[in-house]
């Protein structure tokens, strides 16, 4: 005879006896009745309840971190704005910086001299009682006047040399000429002009990078020249330019040729201006040409 095969929930809800005796004496202590669905119940129960901690936990955990990520975010749109304000203060500094820069390069400068003022009725100030210029010899009033001129130019520069960083500096003489121009803020000559033979090499003053390489109606072809410490170095009427834009440039290094072109020159020589944080200083001050 076959057997009848057993379902799965007969199998499930099969009862068994579980008995627990004594060793010594085999006597019954007790004794419980099981089947497998009961125990798979008791199984699934603890589980649930080593469950709901870790659920709990990793809740927690997820919810801190989930805080956490929210003050990094706003941490982060801080800084953020911190260097948009500074990015906005850097773009204004430099436009204003251009600015300054294509006035210098197109000629557009204004530069202002200013004297303490005298009292006239100030009997303890010295000058006081000295006679007047126009009561002096024409000659000697002239003298006096281009003299007290240069002085002051002269005290001007001192003062800008002495509180710069600029006497630190070592800078290359761009050639090997005469001065016939001397630099003057009166006319204004904001540079020197130096003679030297045709075809003579134009160097750079120093290590640098060129800002600007290009030709202009009064100073012919020009080349200008960014170095450290915010100086700038312009060389004006070259009939050729050996460098662009963009290029860096060695001190020594030749960036140009000695030439005549431009309205403002009156034969073969090079103006050379030197522009210290926007204002012209007197080249002769810090190089030997």
């Amino acid at each position: 005879m076959q057997k009848n095969k057993k379902t799965f929930t007969e199998w499930l809800l099969k009862h068994y006896l579980l008995v627990f005796r004594d060793e010594e004496n085999l006597q019954v202590e007790f004794s419980f009745r099981v089947n497998y669905a009961r125990l798979f119940l008791a199984l699934f129960v603890l589980m649930l309840l080593l469950s709901l901690p870790v659920f709990f936990i990793t809740r927690a955990y997820m919810v801190s971190n989930s805080r956490l990520s929210d003050l990094d975010s706003k941490g982060q749109l801080l800084q953020l704005a911190i260097q948009i304000d500074s990015l906005d203060l850097m773009l204004a500094e430099n436009q204003q910086y251009y600015n300054n820069l294509s006035n210098v390069i197109n000629g557009k400068v204004q530069y202002e001299q200013t004297e303490a003022p005298k009292n006239k009725d100030d009997k303890t100030n010295p000058s006081s009682t000295v006679t007047s210029l126009d009561e002096l010899d024409p000659v000697d009033s002239l003298f006096r006047k281009e003299y007290e001129g240069e002085l002051q130019e002269d005290q001007g520069s001192a003062q800008l040399f002495s509180g710069s960083q600029l006497h630190r500096l070592l800078l290359f003489p761009p050639l090997q000429g005469i001065v016939i121009k001397k630099h003057s803020l009166k006319e204004p000559h904001y540079g020197v002009d130096l003679a030297a033979p045709k075809n003579t090499p134009i160097k750079a003053i120093a290590d640098g990078t060129v800002l600007s390489a290009t030709w202009t109606q009064d100073a012919g072809f020009m080349i200008g020249i960014q170095h450290s410490n915010d100086l700038v170095s312009f060389y004006k009427h070259n009939s050729e330019l050996l460098k662009k834009m963009g290029d860096f440039v060695k001190a020594g290094e030749v960036i140009a040729i000695i030439g005549n072109t431009g309205e403002q020159t009156d034969g073969p020589h090079l103006h050379l201006e030197l522009w210290f944080q926007g204002s012209p200083v007197n080249p002769e001050y810090f190089i030997s040409f």
